[in-house]
């Protein structure tokens, strides 16, 4: 199925994962096929002992029809089954996504830092 993915590709779980034999082993994820394209899907972006963060994408073509809420229930569900507590974060600005976590429950946003690292020499 990764092979065939709109977002979570190779690339994704080598930055994310460092390799997607360490997502499959560790990581977990649904989609939704529709004649034989994937159109939705979710993804741990992070897994941890007590957390799973979710990461979706939804082909634009299929927007609107509440794939991306069924996939996160999937997704919730399966962390719940798994005593993991789920999380859902987002950039401030993207009110699809504050609006579909809060549907789906999610409440007490924070602001949080991301630090990166960048090369010694600016590349």
């Amino acid at each position: 199925m990764i092979k065939n993915s709109l977002e979570f590709d190779q690339t994704y779980y080598e930055e994310y994962w460092d390799s997607t034999s360490n997502f499959l082993k560790n990581g977990f994820g649904f989609c939704f096929v529709h004649k034989e394209q994937i159109i939705s899907e979710a993804v741990s972006i992070f897994k941890s002992n007590e957390y799973a963060e979710i990461d979706i994408m939804t082909d634009s073509n299929f927007r609107g029809q509440g794939l991306a809420s069924s996939i996160a229930e999937a997704f919730i569900d399966h962390c719940l089954v798994n005593q993991l507590k789920p999380c859902w974060d987002c950039d401030i600005s993207n009110t699809g996504s504050i609006h579909l976590g809060t549907k789906l429950g999610f409440t007490t946003p924070q602001k949080y830092a991301i630090y990166t690292k960048s090369s010694p020499r600016g590349y």
